[in-house]
């Protein structure tokens, strides 16, 4: 490979990476590096509502300066659990936008940018507006405002998750997922680290997080109107039934049971660790919460992106049986951290896990999907991994009654029972009958 400048190999390696070099044409089409860049930018701002949701949130609503004659003594940890739980519902449901906006171009200005503009906008506004709530008081209302936050990150999700199957070539999907999830991640760590530093600085702890919240979406929006939207061409088939043939696949139901019960442990497990974090034996401060976030976010980067280099030589059986194993001894490894070193080492770990799991089922998911509607038949997939948010109230409720350790040991279980369906996992890549780039 010709050298671009002096710094030798890096420059190729990072070239090599983004698909830009000069020795790709025998590996296949490669996705076009300004689609690359939107896709990861909405995956990095999607990082940042996670980051608040699964670390700061529960923190946010039980602050001491919010209270209620009717509860004197604020939102127990399922109430927080299950409010969490209801504002995130919205994910499970988000193949509806896929078929909407499949069907529906907004003022004839396309099926994916305004989907992806109005979302980034409505998260914005929502974000900004739960932080004037007093949730104590104002529960129903705080949980409603929270939600329509989640509604606007399932509109621009959606839409790019649409406009990625529909312009990625089918080779390049593995490396794809991998630097969009190592975005999402990677935003989601520095997000967190930020945060525990700044959330002090407000009247109302947490407050000026959710405004920042609120404004970091824009860079995302205004690059959004540089890129041209895709045609909008289906490929002879009208949506109907055959668009659910999919489920037929017995490789599809397996990856369905697989989605389902990692992500309820994973997210579950994450939602309570603000509330383990603070038990008298531990009580980690809100910056000690953020830097715990950086090294669980760190560690989904890792994996996303070791999962993407070793597709290509490990069975993707191998990878989910990895990946499954690693979560569960993580998950019971958290009951036994002393303190902060201990705490950062499992939720490195237990990051690489997550973050290998969720790029391996994007992965499979892209796989799984109908060519003709993309949109619809991937966020339709999505859905069922998307329920993972019912983990929030579940582990909640389970760690408010057994205790911290105890539920961390009874989701670590049930996670393992998830091999049960190995055999019918798909051994490699599935092939499609064309590998030229889909379009709906």
């Amino acid at each position: 490979m010709k050298r671009t400048s002096d710094l030798g190999a890096g420059i190729d390696r990072f070239k090599d990476l983004m698909g830009s070099g000069s020795d790709i044409s025998h590996r296949g089409p490669r996705l076009d590096n300004r689609r690359l860049i939107l896709f990861a930018m909405l995956y990095a701002v999607q990082g940042v509502v996670i980051s608040y949701f699964v670390t700061y949130n529960g923190r946010f609503m039980r602050a001491a300066i919010f209270n209620d004659p009717s509860r004197p003594l604020g939102l127990s940890i399922t109430q927080v659990g299950w409010s969490q739980t209801i504002a995130t519902l919205p994910l499970a449901i988000k193949f509806l936008f896929g078929i909407w906006a499949d069907h529906h171009s907004i003022f004839n200005l396309g099926h994916r940018k305004p989907y992806i503009i109005i979302g980034l906008v409505l998260q914005g506004l929502g974000l900004f507006g739960i932080s004037l709530i007093n949730p104590v008081k104002y529960l129903p209302g705080f949980t409603f405002v929270a939600t329509m936050a989640v509604v606007g990150l399932c509109l621009y999700d959606v839409a790019c998750d649409a406009f990625a199957v529909q312009v990625t070539p089918h080779n390049d999907r593995t490396r794809v997922q991998g630097i969009l999830q190592a975005s999402r991640f990677l935003s989601a760590a520095i997000s967190g680290l930020l945060f525990g530093f700044i959330w002090s600085i407000t009247e109302v702890p947490g407050q000026g997080v959710l405004w920042l919240c609120g404004v970091l979406p824009l860079p995302a929006i205004v690059y959004a109107l540089t890129i041209p939207e895709p045609v909008h061409v289906r490929n002879g088939q009208a949506f109907g039934l055959g668009t659910f043939r999919m489920f037929r696949h017995r490789s599809l139901w397996a990856l369905l049971f697989f989605s389902i019960i990692y992500t309820v442990v994973s997210f579950g497990v994450e939602s309570v660790l603000s509330f383990w974090f603070a038990v008298p034996a531990l009580l980690f401060t809100e910056k000690a919460l953020g830097v715990q976030s950086l090294g669980r976010n760190c560690g989904r980067a890792i994996g996303a992106l070791a999962q993407s280099r070793l597709s290509h030589l490990i069975s993707r059986r191998t990878l989910v049986a990895m990946g499954l194993i690693g979560l569960s001894i993580h998950t019971v490894l958290f009951g036994f951290i002393i303190g902060h070193i201990s705490a950062m080492l499992v939720g490195i770990l237990f990051g690489i896990s997550v973050g290998w799991l969720d790029a391996l089922a994007c992965s499979m998911a892209m796989d799984e999907s109908d060519p003709n509607w993309p949109g619809t038949s991937f966020a339709l997939i999505m859905a069922f991994q998307n329920l993972g948010t019912l983990g929030a109230g579940l582990v909640s409720s389970l760690a408010d009654a057994q205790g911290f350790k105890a539920a961390f040991a009874i989701v670590a279980a049930i996670n393992i029972c998830t091999l049960a369906v190995w055999p019918w996992m798909d051994y490699k890549h599935k092939k499609h009958e064309t590998e030229q780039i889909w379009s709906v």
